[in-house]
Order: structure tokens, then sequence, then C-alpha cells
């Protein structure tokens, strides 16, 4: 997994390249966030490459505050999912906890799924963001369509 981080002014104002495919075999599979413990950073975006430099997933925030070296509270998560079969995925959440060294995202508030053939709405939820692999628990809704997206 690579990652590259983007530090702006604001969400609009957000550039990034995809890395070579040289660099992309480079990096480790660990997320960085090179911010002191305890600063809030905003309009955060982290997008993964994969090996020919296409991007696969873009993660992006309003704030986010490292708590500790290996924790960092997000608000206003949005993940973005790009798939090869043009199925792409959104997940959104108000509040979560991202653990950078296992990279777990947690959240105890309502998350919902968007891709366009289902919708998914849960009361919590837990994403390995590596293994691309997450669980819903509490109420959770699901809308499966047949066709086209629906709004």
């Amino acid at each position: 997994m690579t990652l590259s981080i983007v530090r702006a002014a604001s969400p609009e104002t957000t550039a990034v390249a995809p890395p070579s495919a040289k660099a992309v075999a480079a990096k480790s599979d660990e997320i960085d966030l090179p911010a002191p413990v305890g600063e809030e950073m905003k309009g955060i975006t982290i997008p993964q490459y994969d090996a020919d430099g296409k991007l696969k997933m873009k993660l992006s925030c309003e704030t986010a505050r490292k708590t500790d070296e290996h924790n960092v509270t997000i608000h206003g998560l949005k993940i973005e999912f790009f798939e090869k079969d043009g199925k792409d995925m959104t997940v959104t959440t108000s509040e979560a906890m991202f653990n950078l060294a296992n990279t777990l995202l947690s959240t105890e508030t309502t998350t919902t799924i968007k891709r366009e053939d289902f919708l998914m709405v849960g009361d919590s939820a837990t994403f390995d963001t590596t293994k691309r692999f997450g669980t819903m628990k509490g109420h959770v809704h699901t809308d499966i369509r047949n066709g086209a997206a629906q709004n």
C-alpha cells in the first residue's frame, strides 16, 4: 500500500499526482501523518495507489488530530474506493478513530456505505483499510438495488 499525504488550506485546493511504479513498490504499508500529537489538521486527503500508479482509494476528512503516536481522531470522514469494474464505493461518517500502525478505522457514529447497487447504514463500524474488510454493528439497514443508482 502506498499513501501520499496532502495537507491543504482547504479541501478545494488539494491536488495530488500519482507516484511512479518504483515509488509505489518502495513504500511500506504503514500510513504516516506527519504532524505533532495534539495539532489539529484541516482538509486532509490521503490517496492510495496501486502498483501501476492508479488511484484505488482516497481518504479525506474535514479535521484530524493525533491523540498519540498511533491514533488519529477524525471528523467529517469520507473514504472513496475506486474499483476496476467501475463499481466505486463511498464510506462516510461524522467521527472516527484511525490507528496508523494497524490501519484500523473504527467509529461509534452512524456510518453510510454507498455503491451504485446498494446503500448500507449502520450505528457503528470497524474497517481494515489494508484488507478492505469491515463490519457494521447495531441497527444496520441495507437497500439492494437492481440497475442504476437511486438517490
